[in-house]
């Protein structure tokens, strides 16, 4: 295990890491007050958009943990939850767009 004290480089990595979890966080409470406006957009993937905002947010999250070193068993457990987090939010937020590209396509015809 390494010392808690992080090198300058490792510092600007976690700091820069979480301003991305701070910033996903910021857009997941946005998008969920947009969704309270605009009900008829969480009936139609809105809903989906958030939950893929919250799986990108703990992506973030473990990614930040990640830099932390740790240890080696718990540095490769964080590698796979962070590859997994992202790969479920990214896939979530796209089908969410589709599903609404789809209901306003519906609606302009």
């Amino acid at each position: 295990m390494q010392n808690m004290l992080l090198d300058p480089e490792d510092l600007f990595l976690i700091t820069s890491e979480i301003t991305i979890v701070f910033s996903l966080f910021l857009a997941t409470i946005l998008a969920v007050r947009i969704g309270k406006r605009h009900p008829g957009l969480a009936q139609e993937g809105w809903s989906i958009i958030i939950l893929g905002l919250i799986f990108m947010t703990t992506h973030a999250i473990f990614d930040a943990f990640d830099t932390l070193q740790l240890g080696d068993l718990i540095v490769d457990i964080l590698n796979v939850l962070d590859g997994l987090t992202f790969v479920i939010g990214i896939a979530l937020f796209g089908y969410g767009i589709y599903r609404i590209a789809v209901f306003s396509k519906k609606k302009w015809e």
